[in-house]
């Protein structure tokens, strides 16, 4: 693969080999932040052990 950034690989990765697919839907418990390039729109559900944040990143 190119040389593509770490934020950057998973979206390539899935422009590449699923060309089909217009979004990349991440869940997340309430305390990793982590994800600054998926969207949050206020979705929450109920995880096995804590309350997940859904977060879209749009393809």
């Amino acid at each position: 693969m190119m040389n593509v950034s770490k934020k950057k690989f998973l979206p390539a990765f899935v422009k590449e080999n699923f060309r089909d697919v217009s979004e990349i839907v991440l869940g997340l418990n309430c305390i990793n932040r982590i994800a600054q390039v998926f969207i949050d729109e206020g979705v929450r559900v109920m995880g096995r052990k804590d309350e997940l944040i859904i977060m879209k990143y749009y393809l």
